[in-house]
């Protein structure tokens, strides 16, 4: 099942639609303030949980970076040192990060490489002619598909059909893959 919706995500966790859901690793956390306790971060299990020096959540994968903040050429580099320091300088308990409902901010930032990997690897960007990299979108979903090693996709028509055929229904507003790979 795929969702966009996190917060459908961790309903349908809770009423059994779904066995499993993957939301970003604050997310429990900011549903249980804003749910005032209704949904606690504690009703639900971390899969293969590690925890991050300096990041204040459990998390199951690497951790990429959400948002960027850059200067433009003009901007004088001192000008940039100081507000990285201001941001640095952020943390959970000042009246800033709780206004904003965030934890602070990791300076310097973590690389976007480990990131611009994955989606290299998925096939989701790519180099032109120039070495210029752009994401490439995909037409649809089959297309995106990308097996693990010794796997192929299966053809576009048994993909679709996939999940009907083993009598798994598909919640309305999700996007269903059956094992969309075979064995090679």
């Amino acid at each position: 099942l795929f969702s966009y919706d996190q917060e459908r995500i961790v309903y349908d966790v809770m009423s059994g639609v779904t066995e499993l859901g993957m939301v970003r690793a604050d997310f429990l956390d900011l549903l249980e303030k804003e749910t005032k306790g209704a949904v606690r971060a504690d009703m639900f299990h971390v899969l293969n949980p590690k925890q991050e020096p300096n990041y204040p959540f459990e998390t199951t994968s690497l951790l990429f970076p959400e948002y960027s903040l850059g200067a433009l050429n003009h901007v004088p580099f001192d000008i940039q040192i100081a507000v990285g320091r201001a941001l640095g300088n952020v943390n959970e308990s000042s009246s800033a990060a709780q206004k904003g409902l965030y934890a602070g901010f990791q300076v310097p930032p973590l690389s976007f490489e480990p990131m611009r990997k994955v989606f290299d690897s998925l096939s989701l960007i790519g180099q032109d002619e120039d070495g210029v990299w752009s994401c490439k979108k995909p037409e649809d979903t089959w297309e995106s598909i990308q097996c693990p090693p010794g796997k192929i996709r299966l053809r576009k028509q048994d993909v679709e059909r996939g999940c009907s055929l083993r009598n798994l229904p598909c919640p309305k507003g999700y996007l269903c893959l059956c094992s969309p790979c075979i064995t090679a």
